[in-house]
């Protein structure tokens, strides 16, 4: 159905909202609705060498993470 389109994140997903209107739309296809702008937003970044968070209107900063050394599933000298 997107074959040959151009990764367009706000054309695609008109094109797809059209094709499975709210009255027939299901979970499943939501979520494969969110799998494919999640994928055209990044191909649009990577395309133009930008952050996504900077195509998104956000300025990109560091963020602290948190190490879960595996939630127990390996031991810790391996994390």
């Amino acid at each position: 159905m997107l074959k040959g389109d151009a990764v367009a994140p706000f054309d695609i997903e008109r094109k797809l909202r059209a094709k499975y209107n709210a009255a027939r739309r299901a979970h499943i296809v939501l979520f494969a609705m969110a799998g494919i702008d999640m994928a055209a937003w990044d191909a649009v970044g990577q395309a133009l060498g930008q952050p996504l968070a900077r195509l998104l209107g956000a300025t990109p900063r560091p963020i602290p993470a948190y190490n879960s050394k595996g939630l127990g599933i390996m031991p810790s000298s391996r994390c």
